[in-house]
């Protein structure tokens, strides 16, 4: 798509995601078929893997760095990291995508990398623990099983390396569960994405709340979340609280499968629909998070606030026809690509994505998505 180099960046969780998902329906006394997929997972990864994967469909040549916390190498409380970290830099089924990692707590050996064991019935429905209790105990279980750290105090070694990251990046995604790394970067990226979720008790507390939201210049939140002060969750009274108290101008909101609020340059939109995908929802949980990635992806190519969220939401709501992350496998290439190619030849016939996709997919040079 373009020779020059996208400098992708992301603050958030990283976890070691084991996910056990049924096949079909048991019939009488058989037994279900349960298969499982062994992934690096977690918010922040989900996110930076969905830009950066983006990068590689529209062969644009991307540098993707994840800042989170892993702590160090430790025998006994890391038994998950040595795996996670193999799996960002060399994925299974799929050719490595080469994302960097940033470990803002490498000098804390008493930090762990939590395994979060997901179930997913038939029906998509997904229970999640954690296993392992005590060697978790720097966690707090958070919804859904995600491991949220506590809040720390940046070195100002790791401070000066988060803010030279800001400064070169084309778009950065910030993180609700990692508000101590992601000020510095709204403060110094020259574009910044925030996914904005008041479930993360540790983000709505944080004194760095309002600066963050201030400096971010798109918005993405679910419909449920509340800001300080709100007994109820209100899209109403979010939107206009996000308008006034934080300037904001550019806002998605999201409410599962209903069509998402759009405010672009503080102006009100049509709501956008998502499209009708063949296939059913296998699995939902972190199909947010690789909207923010595919969002980002957009914004950093130059499209508009909605033609942004609506190629994200497109490309989010294709992930949820795959278990886990495995859309992007190279087992589920030409079913992910030929659900991308038609969906978005109907929601954004006309863009510069859809268009740059269509030429990409005829180029013989490209054979790593050739159908």
């Amino acid at each position: 798509m373009g020779d020059q180099l996208l400098e992708i960046i992301a603050a958030g969780t990283a976890s070691w995601d084991i996910i056990n998902y049924a096949q079909s329906e048991s019939a009488g006394d058989e037994k279900p078929r349960v298969d499982t997929l062994d992934q690096a997972g977690g918010v922040g990864y989900n996110a930076i893997f969905a830009a950066a994967f983006m990068a590689r469909l529209y062969d644009q040549e991307a540098n993707s760095t994840l800042i989170t916390h892993m702590g160090a190498e430790h025998p006994k409380h890391n038994r998950y990291q040595d795996f996670v970290l193999e799996e960002i830099d060399n994925p299974v089924d799929m050719d490595p995508l080469h994302i960097n990692v940033l470990d803002t707590r490498s000098d804390d050996p008493t930090v762990s990398t939590p395994r979060i064991v997901v179930n997913v019935d038939a029906d998509g429905n997904r229970q999640a623990s954690i296993p392992d209790r005590d060697l978790t105990r720097s966690y707090k279980r958070g919804l859904h099983g995600e491991a949220e750290p506590k809040a720390l105090t940046l070195s100002q070694r790791v401070r000066d390396e988060i803010e030279k990251l800001s400064v070169n990046s084309d778009v950065a995604i910030l993180s609700s569960r990692l508000p101590e790394e992601s000020m510095p970067i709204a403060l110094n990226a020259s574009h910044t994405v925030l996914d904005l979720n008041s479930e993360v008790k540790a983000f709505i507390e944080s004194p760095l709340l309002n600066d963050i939201i201030q400096n971010s210049d798109d918005i993405l939140v679910p419909a449920e979340t509340k800001l300080p002060g709100m007994i109820d969750a209100d899209p109403d009274e979010l939107i206009a609280r996000l308008r006034n108290e934080y300037g904001q101008s550019n806002i998605a909101i999201s409410d599962g499968t209903n069509p998402v609020r759009l405010i672009e340059n503080g102006e009100e939109l049509e709501a956008f629909s998502l499209p009708d995908i063949p296939g059913e929802c296998v699995d939902s949980l972190g199909c947010g998070d690789t909207r923010t990635g595919a969002f980002s992806y957009a914004r950093a190519q130059g499209s508009s606030f909605s033609e942004a969220v609506m190629f994200g939401s497109t490309i989010s709501s294709i992930s949820s026809r795959f278990p886990g992350r495995s859309w992007s496998y190279d087992e589920n290439r030409e079913a992910f690509l030929k659900l991308v190619q038609d969906a978005l030849n109907d929601v954004l016939p006309d863009s510069h994505l859809t268009q740059n996709l269509r030429e990409q997919l005829k180029s013989p040079t490209v054979s790593q998505f050739d159908l």
